[in-house]
């Protein structure tokens, strides 16, 4: 059967392959060629790779500049003991070309510096595509790296590099979860700063990256699923950043044995960047942890009269704890559910109203306890606030190692906070351990990627839960500041009016108070511009009396396969065509020359790249009635940017036999 399909499609296709028309202008095919025909005019052996198998001259081709290790038979040994012995040094193809002279030299650097390891430069086609970001349905539009990268499987011995021009020179360890291990990342680092750059790396990296906040780098994820490990940089494309790539070029084989350490982390002093390392923080946490258990057993054996009181208010009072992490979790549930539509429009304001609500909500019981001399102790208080901030470096070291830094300096903050008695300094120290976290919430804000910030912000219960833990300490601290301030006390016997009075302007207070520390944060956060994509496009629909596709579909029968025909063409030039037959009931399609995805039992779509540079002409067998449909997202001579949407449906009829 698969034989006279073949057989079948030959016969078919041949009256068609002749007219496969060039006058249309695609820019894809257009920049492809160009520069294959330019850097085999300079001498350099380009091989090109196919996107797809079907209609191959139709689309985009990846090219391919391989320079291979010099001696490669004497290196075979060396292989065997390294972890890598081919580095991808990846390009867009519209880099390639706005940068071809530089890229030209680079392979040159390449060819003449012996190096040890099998070197690829690869410029991918339609991955500057506008809308593989913005669609959902991109699977169906393979985009040149992650056709090519699909092809080379999982090999343990490959690592590559993205490259891409941007506005400043920036290091990009990661993407969607997942981190470079640390000698590339650190490689790449150390070659700028020989070259005297500093090159943009957020400090909260790691933390940013494994839990998925950062903007997604569809390039690197294509390397990153088949365990290639990856890393990106963004350059200025100016000769100091092909200096750069010499140098990592250079210094990346002597370091190709190190560890794949993936949690690490960074700290600079002047020009000098120091590396912790995994096992660091490990023994780091060990330290941590002996401190702050030695710090809080001998503050409860201590045998003073003090203390031996404070020791009886404490195990009086024990409640209190999981008392008021239940009623802040459930406040911060309720606001974020009240105030949802805020995720997507101002993320962090929604942050914010949830803190205060919790805030205030705990503040108005603090206030109830107080007046009623509900077990109200200044020294429980502390001990408690030191006891949960010694549990959060614990149990948010467990869900990231880096974040023990973060809570241990929370920790020690809350440790100086719990000396302090005196009321001016206690307003102060309530205010002081909010610093680590409006630090981290900068870094999240400047490097995250909006989508993906937009959904932590709605956080489950039990996210919501370890937001009431990194709040508990802080909230003691507010209790000691409002029993220090002596305003509630029920020896003072205020009436009714004069008591809401007081409460009604220390909760003004405390609201006003957020509300600066809110409105400092914004100010200290980074202003960073929305980042422009190199193609930006409306989409409009175009009136159906002015279509430009045309879609035929011819259908025959021969010898039991009920074979179709279907040729799209355009008189504007096309972006992308996505092309889907479903069937009534049933396979919708057995074969064809095209390969397809199943989106549903009886529904498939045809893989077909971008730009495509002239008709398309699909061959498929079936055997059940459907229907075809075709949407194309055409260019405009008049608006560049513009797309223009059209949607053909063409009805898939069954053809009898002769024998039927």
């Amino acid at each position: 059967m698969k034989l006279l399909f073949s057989v079948l499609l030959i016969v078919l296709s041949a009256a068609k392959s002749f007219s496969q028309s060039g006058d249309a202008p695609n820019y894809g095919i257009d920049l492809c060629e160009n520069l294959y025909s330019k850097l085999t005019e300079r001498g350099i052996p380009v091989e090109k790779q196919e996107l797809i198998p079907s209609d191959s001259e139709s689309f985009p081709q990846n090219l391919l500049i391989t320079v291979s290790a010099e001696n490669a038979q004497n290196q075979s040994e060396k292989w065997y003991d390294s972890s890598i012995n081919m580095i991808i040094f990846a390009f867009t193809q519209e880099f390639a070309g706005k940068n071809l002279e530089s890229l030209i030299s680079f392979v040159s650097f390449l060819s003449e510096s012996n190096l040890s390891y099998t070197a690829v430069v690869f410029l991918s086609a339609n991955d500057s595509f506008p809308l593989t970001v913005d669609f959902e349905n991109n699977v169906f539009h393979p985009t040149g790296t992650k056709a090519w990268v699909s092809s080379l499987g999982y090999d343990d011995r490959i690592c590559a590099i993205v490259i891409d021009s941007g506005a400043e020179r920036a290091v990009i360890p990661g993407t969607n979860g997942t981190v470079a291990p640390l000698w590339l990342v650190r490689t790449i680092c150390n070659s700028f700063t020989s070259n005297g750059e500093n090159p943009q790396l957020s400090y909260t990296f790691p933390l940013l990256y494994q839990l998925g906040f950062t903007k997604k780098d569809t390039r690197m994820e294509a390397f990153f699923e088949q365990n290639i490990p990856v890393a990106g940089l963004t350059l200025k494309t100016d000769y100091l950043d092909n200096l750069i790539l010499r140098d990592i070029a250079k210094s990346i084989d002597p370091l190709v044995k190190e560890n794949w350490d993936r949690h690490y982390a960074f700290f600079k002093v002047g020009r000098h960047t120091y590396w912790i390392g995994e096992a660091v923080s490990i023994v780091f946490f060990f330290l941590f942890s002996i401190f702050i258990l030695l710090a809080i057993t001998f503050k409860a054996l201590s045998r003073s009269d003090r203390n031996v009181g404070a020791a009886r208010d404490i195990l009086h009072t024990w409640y209190f704890i999981p008392f008021t992490l239940f009623l802040t979790t459930v406040v911060l549930h309720l606001t974020q559910g009240l105030f949802s539509s805020l995720a997507t429009e101002n993320p962090l304001l929604l942050v914010s109203l949830k803190m205060l609500f919790a805030v205030l909500a705990v503040f108005i019981v603090f206030i109830l306890r107080i007046s009623l001399n509900f077990r109200v102790s200044f020294k429980a208080s502390g001990y408690h606030m030191l006891l949960m901030s010694a549990l959060n470096v614990f149990i948010f070291s467990y869900l990231n190692i880096w974040l023990e830094y973060i809570m241990f300096f929370e920790y020690i903050l809350i440790f100086i906070a719990e000396k302090t008695k005196r009321t001016p300094t206690l307003i102060i120290m309530f205010i002081v351990p909010f610093i680590p976290f409006v630090l981290l919430i900068s870094q999240i804000v400047k490097h995250t990627n909006p989508d993906a910030l937009s959904a932590y912000i709605v956080f489950p219960l039990y996210k919501n839960l370890l937001l009431s833990c990194l709040l508990f300490p802080v909230l003691m601290q507010l209790e000691r500041v409002l029993i220090a301030l002596d305003l509630f006390s029920p020896e003072k016997k205020m009436n009714p009016l004069r008591y809401m009075a007081y409460s009604a302007a220390s909760i003004a207070v405390l609201a006003l108070s957020l509300a600066l520390i809110y409105q400092v944060c914004v100010r200290m956060l980074p202003k960073t511009e929305t980042e422009k994509p190199s193609f930006s496009f409306a989409i409009k629909e175009r009136p159906e009396d002015e279509y430009t596709v045309k879609a035929e579909l011819q259908s025959n029968n021969f010898m039991e396969l009920n074979m179709h025909e279907l040729t799209v063409e355009s008189g504007a030039p096309a972006i992308r065509y996505t092309i889907s037959v479903e069937s009534k009931s049933g396979v919708p399609v057995y074969e064809s020359n095209y390969e397809y995805t199943m989106v549903s039992p009886n529904k498939i779509v045809f893989i077909t790249p971008d730009y495509p540079a002239g008709p398309i002409h699909i061959v498929y067998s079936s055997e059940n009635e459907g229907k075809v449909t075709v949407e194309a997202y055409l260019s405009s001579s008049e608006d560049r940017g513009t797309l223009y949407h059209e949607r053909i449906t063409l009805e898939q009829v069954h053809t009898a036999s002769e024998e039927e």
